[in-house]
């Protein structure tokens, strides 16, 4: 028998609490991605944050689903290593591994109790949180950034029962909410949200900067790395030398 993925475990404090609990919602809300994150950046866990911000609403905004969630996680897929591995070696560059990219998600995200790595398939993860907590609700929404929605015309088939949540892209989100219309997809039902723009710190520009930093002093270099990493994948990264200059 296959072991239980981590993310149970994570989240069984927020889960059990809500279960137990006499009043309030008994629906959660499960954001899921699936990326390459070669590395992690601070980029993919903030678009979780805001994703979160947008589905339980903040003191200025209400939140723009239809349903009242009582709590909104994060999972976040990886993809395998051929994949990965064919789009770095056409840039010349080597990749990191799957289980290593696994733990630099889990070092990133060890401050959100609300958000972990996944090693399921997107749904199967659902479906694995509904097994465990029968008396809560799941309803999952797939998180991707705009220009990913554009590329594939994601917005078609976005349903009570398929939704998804853009985050915007400069560029892209115009083209996004164009697409949407066209095609006759509503934009104020909460099945199709698309979100703010976010500050753009893609990977590649990430593994520049670790090519700067490498060789000088380790305080300096993750300083020069704030805002881009995680500390503790900064640290991690640096001291594989994985995109150390050659």
């Amino acid at each position: 028998m296959a072991d239980a993925p981590a993310f149970l475990t994570k989240f069984a404090p927020i889960l059990d609490e809500l279960q137990d609990r006499e009043e309030g919602s008994k629906i959660v809300a499960v954001v899921t991605m699936t990326g390459s994150c070669c590395p992690i950046t601070d980029a993919h866990c903030m678009a979780f944050d805001c994703a979160r911000e947008l589905l339980l609403g903040t003191d200025e905004r209400r939140p723009v689903a239809p349903e009242t969630f009582g709590e909104v996680l994060g999972l976040l897929s990886l993809n395998g290593d051929k994949h990965v591995g064919e789009k770095l070696r056409m840039k010349g560059l080597p990749a990191i591994s799957y289980w290593d990219r696994a733990e630099l998600t889990t070092l990133a995200t060890s401050e959100r109790p609300w958000m972990d790595f996944n090693p399921l398939r997107e749904p199967h993860a659902v479906q694995a949180l509904q097994h465990r907590w029968v008396n809560l609700r799941f309803i999952r929404y797939a998180l991707n950034g705009a220009d990913d929605v554009c590329k594939f015309q994601k917005w078609r088939g976005c349903t009570e029962r398929r939704r998804s949540i853009t985050m915007g892209r400069p560029g892209f989100t115009k083209q996004v909410i164009d697409g949407a219309r066209r095609h006759g997809v509503p934009l104020d039902t909460g099945y199709f949200i698309v979100g703010p723009e976010l500050p753009d710190i893609s990977s590649t520009a990430v593994r520049q900067a670790l090519q700067e930093e490498h060789g000088k002093p380790p305080e300096e270099a993750l300083e020069r790395l704030t805002g881009l990493l995680h500390p503790r994948v900064a640290a991690w990264l640096l001291r594989s030398e994985i995109y150390a200059k050659r």
